[in-house]
């Protein structure tokens, strides 16, 4: 995350209305800040009272109000002006002097360096006349509806209207500004509701947001060293802290701040041209008074947000004749990526060269910024005319071309795979992306297809899509799709042909995303029962495998054979209950799996696992077993599981979907290898890497497989153990390390993806499970770490079998699934 350009406030001389607040910052007078220690505290405002400052303190804060009042009285309804009006008078109702001995509640609270000068910034800032005055009667507004609530609801509008205020500037820097806080508000909300630990706290109010903002240091929280006693204490979850801030860095960058701008400088072009034309139709080609409208409209855009050529918002025509206003804001973006770095905003972009072409004197580039923001550069250097790639560009750079030395193109990113086909199908016939999901499958095509696709027409596209050499991305976007689209013949048939891997994980990342989506609907701590008294959140949580399973089956419109199935398992579930080892006999378990057997044959037989977990309770009989010091209960458990493979004929990928724990305290299911090791479980680490290499000598599980689950991928932010002491834990990570060890001279894992895994491959980061445990171990997990990486990085990479596998699919893949093209050459600038 960079560091979006400060504000600066200063005193105005004029104001709309005729009054003026002007104050120098340094001559401000402030009770002293709040400390933990009541006593202190009394102490501090008691000779805060006795001095000299305090009676400044008072005058500067009714100033700053009267100034308040008057803009109110000029501008607002009588209601909120009476609002005002009240919060005026707060202070003096609880007025103290020299002699008073308590000062809790008193009118000194106001005055404390949060309140006040958060008061006075957003005074000045109301005050500066080239604020509309628009903006600042909304601005107003805000704040006087918060005005009844609590201090930190008032001194949180008061800051964030300040801040929006501060970047109505016509200028880049103020657009960053803006862009950026409302970035980071946004997506901190976002990261703090996918903590199961925050599942019960209101984020509706800025108790807890203004808190982890401040711990932060993000603009809208305010002073950093302020701590809300009404909001969570950020210092007894530093962990959680940190995995956010390290989150937000990755979601709030100078690429990201660049694609929101772009997309305002398009929709706000889009509209100012349609207003001035009065419902008229946009006519390039035919009327030239019609591209000098959209060229005055660019060009008093650039006011805010830089130059931006008026040839990159407009799309041309094959014989170069302009033709329609873009449809994507990839040009732009790159031109106001280009401004934040001229003007010192962001870092200069990176830019890679993937293809070149030299024909006579003029030379054509294919080239990205930023590994995202790709374009095509014809000319020559200095006289560059850009254009986004055409469709033919992007299918030649993803499918790669054969050279005399074969395919030789840089390896692209996911992102930037996707990125290169959302430019590319912009615009496209229904028929023409069709075509290109089959030759090169990426999220972005299937999505374009299935949301414009009729349910009847899809089927025998859908039948060439899903195959075993697909993607395992490109068919959980399928997936996602078709449940959404409530489509059942479709869904039913990708069910059916989704024989390769995947399945699994698709499933546990769609329930963080329900869980997800159920913390956001339940933001206000305060929700009412019949009976009118406060309930917690936790009390009206969700269950997100359900709640899934329901609308798959749903969709599916499946019969009674799926409801025998569940309640048979749940009839098991209750008649072998949890808490100790299990024996559960032979007649037991084929009574309970009868009905699933027959389901195997169906679409419905990929539920297997979700079932077995939810109403066969195998994850919350896997939670109980953790909890016990030894591996005796979870050897049962894994013996029981081993019969569910042997029985169901479970496929690698579904016995690692049931090797997930889901307990009372978090929603979505979380692998077990994870559990055991920062439970600081020793014997459990070992038994369960025993429990997997027995298994895949049984051929229950491929090499494959075996690596997936000893290196899950899933969010750190599932679950948390802060009650488990460091030793166990390093012990823990010990056995596991050596576990990944043994791993990687069996062949499930390669030596480069061991290297990964522990943060020796920059850039990728360390594996999150490796980097949480070693945190939690402390200085003895960290000893183990390092002698374990000296070992490792002594040690020369290996072929490994699984890596030689990958290698021959690859190969026998074809062009559609290699990107490299002969002329290309990386650089970076």
């Amino acid at each position: 995350m960079f560091d979006a350009p400060t504000p600066e406030v200063s005193a105005s001389t004029a104001s709309a209305h005729g009054t003026t607040f002007s104050a120098a910052p340094s001559a401000r007078c402030y009770a002293p800040p709040a400390t933990l220690d009541p006593d202190l505290d009394q102490r501090q405002m008691l000779d805060f009272v006795r001095g000299a400052d305090f009676e400044q303190a008072r005058a500067q804060w009714n100033d700053a109000m009267t100034w308040l009042l008057s803009f109110a009285r000029s501008h607002l309804a009588a209601s909120d002006v009476q609002l005002f009006e009240t919060f005026a008078r707060a202070p003096s109702l609880k007025a103290v002097s020299s002699k008073s001995t308590d000062f809790r509640g008193s009118e000194v609270e106001y005055y404390r360096p949060e309140f006040k000068q958060t008061l006075e910034t957003f005074a000045r800032q109301l005050s500066l006349p080239g604020t509309p005055i628009q903006a600042r009667r909304e601005a107003m507004q805000v704040v006087a509806e918060g005005l009844n609530l609590c201090r930190e609801r008032i001194i949180a509008d008061m800051r964030n209207q300040t801040l929006r205020l501060a970047s109505l500037d016509p200028s880049l820097p103020a657009e960053v500004r803006r862009a950026f806080n409302d970035m980071t508000q946004v997506h901190l909300q976002e990261l703090l509701r996918l903590e199961p630990a925050l599942k019960s706290e209101d984020l509706s109010t800025p108790h807890l947001l203004g808190n982890y903002a401040r711990a932060m240091g993000l603009p809208f929280g305010g002073d950093p060293t302020k701590i809300d006693e009404f909001g969570r204490d950020v210092r007894a979850s530093q962990e959680l802290t940190q995995r956010c801030r390290m989150q937000l860095s990755q979601r709030v960058t100078p690429l990201t701040v660049t694609e929101l701008l772009a997309e305002n400088f398009v929709e706000t072009l889009k509209h100012t041209i349609s207003l001035r034309l009065k419902g008229a139709a946009l006519d390039l080609r035919h009327d030239v008074n019609h591209w000098w409208l959209v060229d005055n409209a660019v060009q008093e855009l650039g006011a805010r947000f830089g130059p931006v050529p008026t040839g990159n918002a407009v799309e041309f025509s094959d014989t170069l004749e302009p033709d329609r206003l873009c449809r994507h804001p990839g040009l732009v973006a790159i031109a106001i990526r280009r401004n934040m770095a001229d003007q010192r905003l962001a870092p200069p972009p990176v830019e890679t060269l993937l293809e070149e072409v030299v024909e006579g004197e003029s030379i054509r580039r294919f080239i990205v910024l930023d590994e995202r923001l790709p374009c095509v550069q014809e000319g020559r250097p200095g006289a560059w005319h850009e254009r986004l790639p055409s469709l033919d560009e992007v299918r030649r750079i993803l499918a790669g071309s054969d050279g005399p030395d074969g395919p030789s193109s840089p390896q692209l990113s996911d992102d930037l795979r996707e990125r290169l086909a959302e430019i590319a199908l912009a615009g496209v016939s229904l028929d023409d992306a069709k075509r290109w999901a089959i030759d090169i499958p990426s999220r972005t095509a299937v999505r374009v297809v299935l949301t414009r696709s009729e349910p009847t027409g899809m089927l025998d596209w859908l039948s060439r899509l899903a195959t075993p050499r697909t993607p395992e991305g490109v068919m959980e976007e399928a997936f996602m799709q078709l449940l959404q689209n409530k489509s059942e013949p479709a869904l039913r048939m990708l069910l059916d042909r989704w024989s390769g891997p995947g399945l699994g994980d698709a499933w546990i990342r769609q329930l963080r995303a329900e869980a997800l989506r159920g913390r956001m609907q339940n933001t206000d701590l305060r929700n009412a029962d019949e009976v009118g008294t406060w309930s917690s959140l936790s009390e009206v949580s969700r269950n997100p495998e359900a709640e899934l399973m329901d609308r798959v089956v749903s969709v599916l419109k499946s019969g009674p054979a799926v409801a025998d199935c569940r309640a048979s398992l749940r009839e098991f579930s209750q008649r072998e209950p949890l808490g100790k080892a299990r024996g559960v006999t032979e007649g037991s378990l084929n009574r309970a799996l009868a009905p699933l057997v027959a389901l195997r044959k169906e679409p419905e037989g990929r539920l297997t696992a979700p079932m077995l977990r939810e109403d066969g309770k195998l994850s919350e009989a896997l939670h109980a077993a953790c909890g016990w010091i030894d591996a005796r209960a979870l050897l049962a458990e894994l013996a029981l599981i081993r019969r569910l493979a042997q029985k169901l004929a479970l496929s690698g990928d579904e016995i690692g979907a049931l090797l997930h724990v889901r307990g009372g305290d978090f929603p979505v299911p979380y692998p077990l290898i994870g559990i055991v090791v920062q439970n600081g479980r020793q014997a459990q680490t070992r038994a369960l890497i025993d429990w997997l290499r027995d298994l895949h000598a049984q051929g229950l599980v491929d090499a494959k497989t075996a690596g997936r689950i000893l290196l899950p991928d899933t969010a750190a932010a599932e679950r948390e153990h802060p009650n488990v002491s460091k030793w166990p834990i390093a012990h823990a990570l010990k056995a596991y390390l050596d576990g990944l060890l043994a791993a990687q001279r069996a062949g499930w894992l390669t030596c480069d993806d061991l290297r990964t895994a522990v943060g020796l491959a920059p850039p990728s980061p360390p594996h999150w499970m490796i980097e949480l445990v070693v945190g939690r171990a402390g200085a003895p997990g960290q000893r183990w770490l390092d002698e374990w990486k000296k070992d490792l990085a002594s040690g020369p990479p290996q072929r490994s079998p699984r890596r030689a596998a990958r290698a021959d699919v690859a190969a026998s893949s074809g062009p559609a699934a290699d990107s490299r093209s002969h002329n290309a050459v990386s650089r970076s600038r």
